[in-house]
């Protein structure tokens, strides 16, 4: 997630990011991520998000760090 003025980005690999305006909508309600006009503002968002870190390598490294916990505690059944 990354927010810039009045944009929040959300980015989860492999699902379509999701784009709000928090002047006009605070509670999240209407995803502009798929609005030809708000294309430029997804793309540097996106790029923002880039700058920052590999989003696939960072899921990669948390969910490999929550098997390893999910392990050491006795495995998903005891979970």
């Amino acid at each position: 997630m990354i927010r810039k003025g009045d944009w929040k980005y959300h980015y989860y690999v492999g699902f379509s990011p999701e784009l709000f305006n928090l002047a006009r909508d605070p509670e999240e309600f209407v995803d502009l991520a798929g609005d030809p006009s708000c294309g430029d503002v997804l793309a540097d968002m996106h790029r923002e998000l880039l700058a920052i870190c590999d989003p696939v390598v960072v899921d990669r490294q948390a969910k490999a760090a929550q098997a390893a916990l999910i392990e050491q505690f006795g495995g998903r059944e005891k979970a």
